[in-house]
């Protein structure tokens, strides 16, 4: 098993020159299945810019420079049912990647979601609570993956990427089938198996409906409000290669935003 919760000042700056090396190496990095870029700039819709998923946004939300502001207390994106993301499955490769900067990190009574999907028998999510990431999943049925709650530190007022990754995974427990990476690093590779297909509907700044956090708390809708900003979320039901985590696609450049230019996104931001 492996397992580390390190940060380094120099983590942005190695990844992105990585990012550039593996540019001219070749490295490829298909389009998600799902995207969202927050780029609406209005309105309460929150589109999808590769398929059909589209949310809508509650609370005391705004709009920042191609990004969601969220206030920690009532704002939030609801997203529907989707075959790409939960009715479907069993998922045997799933990488979700976020870009987010929280403005209250150190906050130790409240989890702060991120992104949720599923519920409290299968799911995962993405969630900050006393100045650590946490990325996670679960399948409490079929085979009993209790599930597992890997951190990494995050700093306020700084942009993080955090992603999960579920890798040629069965329906049994095995090592290494779970992995969590954050600001360009593999943060844990830990024991996981496939997602059956989930319901309670997805959420993007809150909890929309029950999540499992690592002290088992999660029971219960409209909850857990994320306090900050949030500049892309998306979802591949293929496990990307390591190559491509480290130097694309959890990279945050030295400026602060996501350092990936994949396919059609993005290139015009």
């Amino acid at each position: 098993m492996f397992y580390r919760s390190k940060w380094s000042p120099l983590a942005a700056v190695a990844a992105a020159l990585l990012w550039a090396g593996s540019a001219a190496a070749g490295v490829g990095i298909p389009d998600p299945d799902v995207s969202w870029l927050f780029d609406e700039g209005e309105g309460d819709m929150v589109g999808d810019s590769i398929g059909e998923v589209h949310g809508t946004a509650s609370g005391d939300y705004a709009w920042g420079n191609g990004t969601m502001i969220f206030d920690g207390v009532s704002a939030g994106v609801k997203f529907p049912d989707s075959p790409l993301i939960n009715t479907t499955g069993p998922f045997m490769n799933r990488t979700v990647v976020a870009i987010f900067k929280p403005t209250d990190a150190n906050n130790s009574e409240t989890k702060q979601v991120v992104f949720d999907e599923g519920g409290r028998t299968r799911g995962a999510v993405i969630y900050v609570f006393d100045g650590h990431v946490y990325a996670a999943a679960w399948n409490r049925a079929e085979y009993q993956w209790a599930g597992e709650f890997p951190m990494a530190p995050v700093r306020n007022n700084q942009w993080h990427a955090a992603a999960f990754v579920i890798r040629d995974a069965i329906n049994a427990v095995e090592d290494g089938r779970f992995e969590m990476w954050a600001d360009g690093e593999m943060v844990a590779s830990l024991p996981g198996g496939q997602l059956f297909a989930h319901g309670d509907d997805t959420g993007v700044g809150h909890t929309n409906q029950n999540t499992v956090f690592h002290d088992d708390d999660g029971t219960g809708t409209n909850r857990d409000y994320f306090a900050g900003e949030i500049d892309e979320i998306s979802v591949w039901n293929v496990a990307l290669l390591p190559e491509a985590l480290m130097q694309r696609a959890t990279s945050v450049d030295p400026a602060g935003k996501l350092a990936l230019q994949w396919g059609s996104l993005k290139s015009d931001r």
